[in-house]
């Protein structure tokens, strides 16, 4: 009879049009030092450029550790990434975007151990670096000191949002608990992050690593095909949908309105933005966003927008000239 061999964690790697960056990502995964056992999920989401080939050679050169999902058509980034979680087999979960690279070979060695150490809590970050399109650094270590070596609390990321980027996170694999875990892409096509952390610190805490471990690369780009870089090119409809995933997570929440904040703030600079006649911030996708949240929030923003307009004419505020 043969007996399977347990999998300590599962890394998945959505990748789309990285073939400048993917080998990179992937030969920081296996240059990675540790006793434990992991597993390699990549989701070539039917890429333009050349990473499939990429991928491929990967996989047949480690079939052992890789698997690769090669998509017949693009699925978005949140299905293709929710489509790896389900796949996962580890008892732990750690991502890494094609496009980004750890730099640390004792990064999941680390992280297991923590885990397996400190059973209180649902997962482990570090800190990291951010780089460029052509790994120039930009910022050596992206999290302040005294937000190391301490727990990230669910009220930690209602008041500072995101301290850590998702290459740095390694949690409890809540997906093999068999619930259903689809508002990840049903809640927004680009952003799944949010909605993990989301789940994850309705749980419990998150503890932070001070060590860099990983580097971040930040391209925003017209021509990109990252979150980032899409969301710039239509501002409005990137408002729209925060808003939406804000309210669709509302059931996920222990308090119901924890979320408020958020909404009240993005629907008031919608709002401002809109009576400055800006590129796409239409009476329309007003309507719609109105529509998300309760009635509350729509009374907050407009209180919100009425008081930024009397600081800008008793010159307080610059109402986002």
């Amino acid at each position: 009879m043969t007996v399977e061999k347990q999998i300590d964690v599962s890394v998945i790697v959505p990748v789309y049009n990285h073939e400048r960056y993917v080998a990179k990502a992937l030969d920081s995964i296996l240059a990675q030092r540790t006793h434990y056992t992991y597993e390699i999920l990549i989701g070539e989401d039917c890429s333009t450029d050349g990473s499939r080939a990429i991928v491929e050679e990967y996989a047949k050169a480690h079939p052992e550790i890789i698997k690769a999902f090669c998509r017949e058509k693009n699925m978005g980034a949140t299905r293709n990434g929710y489509d790896l979680y389900m796949k996962t087999q580890g008892r732990y979960i750690a991502l890494l975007e094609g496009d980004d690279y750890w730099c640390h070979e004792e990064k999941l060695d680390r992280q297991i151990s923590f885990l397996d150490s400190h059973s209180g809590y649902i997962g482990v970050a570090h800190n990291f670096q951010e780089i460029d399109a052509n790994d120039a650094s930009i910022i050596g270590k992206c999290i302040k000191d005294e937000d190391t070596d301490r727990d990230f609390t669910w009220k930690d990321f209602l008041r500072k949002q995101f301290l850590f980027q998702s290459a740095t996170l390694m949690y409890h694999n809540f997906f093999l608990d068999g619930g259903d875990y689809s508002i990840i892409y049903k809640s927004h096509d680009l952003v799944g992050d949010l909605t993990v952390l989301t789940i994850l610190l309705q749980r419990g805490n998150i503890y932070i690593l001070p060590e860099v471990m990983s580097a971040y690369r930040s391209i925003v780009d017209s021509g990109a095909d990252n979150a980032c870089s899409i969301g710039y090119r239509d501002l409005a409809l990137a408002a729209l949908k925060n808003v939406r995933q804000f309210d669709m997570l509302r059931s996920y929440l222990k308090e119901k309105n924890d979320f408020n904040f958020w909404i009240i703030e993005q629907k008031a600079g919608y709002l401002i933005r809109m009576l400055q006649h800006k590129q796409g911030y239409t009476w329309k996708r007003w309507k719609k966003m109105a529509s998300y949240g309760d009635r509350e929030t729509n009374r907050k923003a407009l209180l919100l927008v009425a008081r930024m307009a009397k600081n800008k004419l008793l010159k307080r505020d610059n109402l986002y000239e």
